[in-house]
């Protein structure tokens, strides 16, 4: 028993002196994962520093960040040389971030919880913003003992990305000629660039240099070079690598430090077109993106191609112009564009950017300088327009919009850059962002801008808008809503206000104004500016008849000058600036009436219709109520009810009003069949066959879908739905599974299945190499076979002898062998 306890302590003891011993080596290049590493980054493919992935974390008001390491090995006292590689840019874009950022401290300690001594902080004093990643080299000397790290930021300002990458430690004698830090770049432009460093002790340096990505050896070479170095004869719009070396005397040279860099592009002419039909583009992908942009023939607003992004979860992706545009001789410059934002509306955004330092820095262009008629918030996604919503799933050539931008604010900037950014949350993806013909230039009679109406009288309208740039003469069309452009009512004025009067009472018009700049050249209509004139009876007897849609589209109606008739207060509700209407109850029961996108705060209330006597308030019974409802209509003081089961034909009356006695204006009134009948689609008629672990994409599995806004289930596991819209099959049941997708909504439901079977891997098991049997009888093939053997297989006669009779091989009277 002693030999044993002796056997066993003194390797132990072995292990114990040689670790006193030893020295911290260490690297990382977060190829792999997170290593040895915890904390709020994760790793990313997403614009690495190097190779194919880098550690990140998403930091704003008002956290931090922490990256923290493992036992990164034993101290031995000496001096340690810590070398890492960083970045930070912008969340929104990818920009690069201001040097107010924060604060990042580079830590050691001989335990995972502390107490921490830094040894480097990244900050204002020494960050410079770039969207390459920086070198960064840092001696100390740390005690003896176990040995940890971490990064922990303080946030300051902005909301950012901070990438950490290639960490490399050593312990050891201090070289005796360290490598240059603190890399930079200045002065870049389209065939140079200026390169600087912090030495690490010489007075002369090396550099070699090439397109990004070279092998060291293979670039240009220049020796005995001063700091700083400008670069020239370079290739316009191309990536380099730089490397900077210490030269401290003969023979004795430091190791390599990395820095890199784009040289900008070239000019374009101007103006610039980009129907994206030719295979050299004025726009390509930015580098290491999570989804490249791609050239589509599935739609294009002209030709046979668009560019295309499909984009996926947490992906920034650029499609950004190659060259320079010149503004300085232009006064109103514009961009126009045609696209179809089918993102998930609020979370995946799809920006417009500029930048007028050649690329070095984008902006979002400001919702001021917008001059479309969807909604821009500083950015596109689904909820743009109505047809990109959840009612119509798959993009058509139909979806195609024109937005415009006014540019005249950079009229005097000669390095202008744009680019297009598809920027996505964690969560489910839609069918992306398609742009085509994109059109920078300067039109010869820009638009007006911003109609709006200043004053109104009864049937009087004063009508005001911006000029396009310098133009003093404008034509207006109008007509009541809905009317087709050129059988309206035109106008022709030189002044960028007019009043008009005759108009209808009680009606809700459309206004368009185009600028005349002369000799036959106008611009397009920009429009249509909506308006209601007060209306002149809005009485039960009288109430509006609107017949239920199907397709969930708005009618325009107004509450101005309405008032209250006798008795009317005395309904339950809220009773303000009330305007009635009725409607018939569809076949299905279910009706949905909505006020969303109104002027104003809206009640609604509806009642069972007396049609004997129209206006006796007292036999009225309210059916449904509301002042506002949030899921419905996305915002607060926006009036909904749904109404269920009631009898199909029976009339409904009901009054849209005020949240008070001062909400009046144009009412947006949807009137819509509540029923789902059909909206889910329909799954195949056969079980699908599948393998246990595959994974399912449902949605291509599902036929004649009315919207992708209902659920997918499988009741027995809930985990087996991932992602929203794939299934994961290994978590089914053999056969007989069912998938299930549910549109619903307070009235009604309707599902669609997808019966799955799924089978597990066959086993045949493994033949014996010598299966040898007598010749005097039947031979039972099963007895060849070894390991695990599924029931229920066949066995085949490729040769064709006539002797296999299922499981059994008839040898009777055969010769050996």
């Amino acid at each position: 028993m002693k030999r044993i306890l002796k056997f066993i302590v003194l390797p132990l003891f072995s292990v114990l002196t040689a670790s006193v011993c030893a020295q911290v080596s260490y690297t990382e290049d977060f190829e792999n994962g997170l290593g040895i590493w915890s904390g709020t980054y994760h790793t990313t493919t997403s614009g690495p520093c190097e190779a194919n992935s880098s550690v990140r974390d998403n930091i704003y008001t008002p956290s931090g960040g922490e990256l923290t390491s493992g036992l990164l090995g034993v101290s031995n006292g000496g001096q340690i040389t810590l070398d890492f590689m960083y970045k930070v840019v912008d969340w929104p874009g990818g920009g690069a971030t201001t040097v107010n950022f924060g604060t990042t401290e580079v830590q050691y300690s001989s335990s995972a919880s502390g107490p921490w001594t830094t040894v480097h902080t990244v900050d204002v004093s020494n960050h410079t913003p770039s969207t390459f990643c920086s070198s960064v080299n840092v001696t100390f000397n740390p005690f003896p003992g176990d040995m940890y790290m971490r990064f922990f930021t303080t946030y300051s300002s902005g909301d950012y990305y901070f990438y950490i990458d290639d960490i490399a430690i050593s312990q050891g004698t201090p070289p005796s000629c360290p490598r240059p830090s603190a890399l930079t770049t200045s002065n870049i432009t389209t065939n140079g660039a200026d390169i600087g460093w912090t030495t690490g002790g010489a007075s002369n340096w090396n550099i070699e240099y090439g397109p990004a990505g070279f092998t060291l050896g293979a670039g240009t070479i220049v020796t005995n070079v001063t700091n700083p170095y400008s670069l020239s004869m370079l290739t316009p719009n191309t990536g380099y690598d730089v490397y900077i070396q210490d030269s401290c005397g003969v023979g004795d040279v430091s190791s390599w430090s990395k820095i890199s860099f784009t040289t900008f592009p070239g000019m374009h002419s101007f103006p610039l077109t980009e129907d994206f039909e030719d295979s050299v583009l004025n726009f390509e992908n930015e580098n290491n993106l999570g989804t490249p942009w791609v050239l589509t023939s599935d739609l294009a607003h002209s030709g046979n191609q668009s560019a295309y992004n499909g984009y996926g979860s947490n992906n920034v992706n650029v499609l950004h112009e190659t060259g320079f545009l010149d503004f300085t001789n232009t006064g109103a410059p514009v961009i126009e564009f045609w696209h179809i934002a089918k993102t998930e509306g609020g979370w995946d955004k799809c920006y417009v950017q500029i930048s007028t330092d050649g690329g070095a820095t984008y902006n979002n262009i400001p919702t001021s300088a917008y001059r479309g008629s969807g909604a821009y918030p500083g950015y596109f996604h689904e909820d743009s327009y109505a047809d990109w919503g959840t009612f119509l799933e798959t993009p058509d050539n139909n979806w195609w919009k024109k937005e415009k931008f006014d540019l005249s604010t950079y009229n005097n900037v000669s390095g202008v850059r744009f680019r297009f950014v598809l920027e996505s949350d964690g969560g489910s993806q839609r069918d992306g962002w398609y742009i085509d013909d994109i059109h920078i230039f300067e039109p010869t009679c820009p638009s007006p801008h911003h109609i709006s109406s200043s004053y109104a009288s009864m049937d009087t309208l004063v009508l005001n808008w911006s000029p396009g740039y310098q133009e003093t003469m404008w034509n207006i069309e109008y007509g009541e809503v809905g009317f087709v452009q050129g059988t309206g009512t035109t106008l022709a004025v030189t002044s960028s206000t007019d009043t008009i009067t005759g108009l209808n009472l009680g009606a809700v018009y459309q206004f368009y104004v185009q600028a005349d700049c002369g000799g036959g050249d106008v611009s397009d209509w920009t429009g249509p500016f909506i308006y209601a004139t007060p209306i002149i009876n809005d009485t039960t007897c009288d109430a509006i008849f609107i017949a239920p849609n199907v397709d969930f589209s708005p009618r325009f109606y107004s509450n101005i000058s309405s008032t209250l008739q006798q008795n009317e207060s005395a309904l339950p509700g809220t009773q303000q600036n009330t305007v009635w209407f009725k409607t018939v109850v569809p076949a299905s029961g279910h009706l949905l009436i909505a006020t969303c996108g109104s002027e104003f705060s809206t009640v609604v209330g509806a009642y069972a219709y007396d049609t004997i006597i129209c206006d006796s308030m007292e036999t009225y019974g309210q059916i449904a109520y509301s002042s506002s409802n949030y899921s419905l209509c996305g915002q607060s003081s926006r009036g909904s009810v749904e109404i269920c089961g009631e009898t199909p034909g029976d009339t409904i009356l009901f009054y849209v009003g005020g949240a008070s006695s001062s909400q009046n204006g144009i009412i947006y009134l949807t009137v819509s069949d509540y029923g789902l009948d059909g909206y889910a689609g329909e799954g195949p008629l056969e079980p699908l066959s599948v393998c246990a672990g595959d994974t399912l994409d449902l949605w291509s599995y599902l036929s004649n879908e009315l919207t992708d806004q209902g659920n997918w289930i499988y009741e027995s596991n809930p985990l087996v739905i991932v992602d929203d819209t794939t299934a994961n099959t290994g978590a089914f049941t053999l056969t007989g599974s069912s998938v299930y997708y549910i549109v619903s909504n307070t009235c009604d439901a309707d599902t669609a299945a997808i019966e799955v079977d799924v089978f597990t891997e066959s086993n045949s098991g493994i033949a014996l190499p010598n299966f040898q049997s007598c010749s005097n009888g039947d031979v039972f093939l099963s007895d060849g076979l070894t390991g695990t053997v599924d029931a229920g297989g066949n066995w085949t006669d490729d040769t064709n002898t006539g002797l296999l009779n299922g499981n059994k091989f008839v040898a009777n009277g055969l010769p050996d062998g």
